[in-house]
């Protein structure tokens, strides 16, 4: 079944319209017509099965049939390096397929700036929709919130709201695995955040700094993984020992 996007305030009423691009799409790229079964998914856990009613390339139409609820993923939050180039349009398509809550994109000292005329909003308009797409295509009604890009000290100095202990990623030999860091906490936390460096990692300062905040230094493994792939194999680990803390709680 073709899957489509609609925000929140968007899904009202038993009749709903597509947005521009997805009509596009649906009638001009896909050819579907009146009668096609379509699902809906509004980034907040909902999905809608519904009846394509109106084939208007530019404001296509649908009927609801049906709507159920998706539970909502263990809540992990990245806080990741801005990653140069495609690689973190990529991140934030993996992070969407993993279920990650939110995404803060970070600069760091070691941060290799975007170049071009581009603006941080625009990043993360850009971001919004390789969110949108990766939810499309794997099925997660629940859609990550990306935030503006801060430099790592104002992002610890002033965080955005999480409730749950932070988990940085660093190359030091006192690390501990995410396992052994959640299983010290004397409950199973309802938000983590998992922070990754760029590549090189943090620098010293910037890793003194979150360990003074209460950031637990973890390690994903012996070898030393590209930032991306470290930001993955974090995300997949901690919705792997939450949802199994969860389940033995």
């Amino acid at each position: 079944m073709h899957r489509f996007f609609l925000a929140p305030d968007r899904c009202t009423g038993p009749e709903l319209r597509l947005s521009e691009p997805d009509s596009h799409h649906a009638v001009r790229v896909l050819r579907l017509t009146p009668g096609t079964r379509i699902e809906i998914l509004d980034g907040a856990g909902r999905r809608l099965d519904c009846e394509l009613i109106g084939t208007d390339r530019r404001a296509a139409t649908a009927r609801i049939l049906a709507e159920r609820h998706q539970d909502a993923p263990p809540r992990v939050h990245l806080a990741v390096a801005i990653l140069k180039g495609r690689a973190m349009d990529w991140l934030v398509q993996k992070a969407t397929e993993l279920g990650a809550a939110e995404i803060h994109p970070l600069f760091t000292e070691r941060t290799i700036p975007r170049l071009g005329a581009d603006t941080p909003e625009s990043w993360v308009e850009a971001w919004h929709t390789t969110a949108v797409e990766a939810s499309k295509q794997c099925g997660n009604a629940w859609l990550p919130r990306i935030h503006p890009p801060l430099r790592l000290e104002a992002w610890v100095a002033a965080p955005p709201h999480t409730s749950g202990p932070w988990l940085a990623a660093m190359l030091r030999s006192d690390t501990r695995s995410p396992r052994q860091v959640l299983a010290t906490l004397p409950r199973v936390p309802t938000c983590v955040t998992a922070i990754i460096g760029p590549e090189g990692d943090l620098t010293e300062a910037e890793q003194d700094s979150l360990l003074a905040a209460g950031a637990h230094a973890i390690s994903l493994g012996p070898l030393t993984l590209r930032a991306e792939t470290a930001a993955v194999a974090a995300l997949a680990i901690l919705q792997h020992e939450l949802a199994a803390q969860r389940e033995m709680a």
